[in-house]
């Protein structure tokens, strides 16, 4: 075969494998829990992560006691990126790692600091197109908790909310479609929730959490 020839046959498999769409991303909700005693690292596992996947991505929220920094974070040995963080006592942060096997996973994070509890949540998005969010932000201290983000079309947007104190019995609220995959009290009268949906039309949105207590934080990311 001609060098020529080789060369139009590459060329053309380029095209047609460039115009295949992606699939659309998909979401699962994965679990939550609460850990006390936490010195300068911790260990989290995280299951049903569902089957091996080559486009899997888990992403984790974590809210804990003081003011340390994470210094090193790796999900399933993978390593994992933050997505945004704020605040202390608790200090919240989401994150996010490319995690393609096993149906279960460690979350390790290594603390500049003594923690001691920690509330944590995580969820898995498959098919993201970038692992980078389109949009994100934060918020933080008041009874009405919001981030204003930008949403792709098929975008989903998951947002990670917590209350220090003040949680039972009062109930929490989500704006917008938002679903709650989880709103679980822990600790002493302590709440977190985790919350997304998947808008089908690009647009402005404003996540909103509603709750009676102002000591809150929210987390919120978009992806596409």
């Amino acid at each position: 075969m001609s060098t020529q020839l080789s060369n139009g046959l590459l060329a053309r498999r380029r095209r047609i494998n460039d115009s295949v769409p992606l699939p659309d991303p998909t979401y699962a909700y994965g679990g939550q829990s609460y850990a006390t005693g936490i010195a300068a690292s911790a260990s989290f596992t995280l299951n049903n992560l569902g089957s091996d996947y080559a486009n899997r991505y888990v992403v984790l929220g974590i809210s804990y006691a003081g003011s340390a920094d994470i210094t090193d974070l790796t999900i399933g040995e993978q390593p994992a990126t933050i997505i945004n963080d704020i605040g202390t006592s608790p200090r919240q942060v989401l994150a996010i790692a490319k995690v393609p096997t096993g149906t279960s996973a460690t979350a390790a994070i290594t603390f500049s600091g003594t923690v001691g509890q920690a509330a944590y949540t995580w969820a898995v998005l498959n098919d993201l197109q970038s692992m980078i969010p389109a949009s994100q932000g934060t918020d933080a201290g008041t009874n009405t908790t919001s981030v204003n983000v930008s949403i792709p079309a098929k975008g989903y947007c998951l947002a990670y909310w917590r209350v220090s104190y003040g949680a039972s019995p009062n109930s929490t609220s989500w704006s917008f479609g938002m679903t709650a995959s989880m709103n679980e009290n822990f600790g002493t009268q302590q709440r977190h929730s985790l919350a997304w949906t998947r808008f089908t039309n690009a647009g402005t949105y404003n996540v909103v959490n509603t709750f009676n207590y102002s000591a809150t934080r929210l987390n919120v990311a978009v992806f596409r």
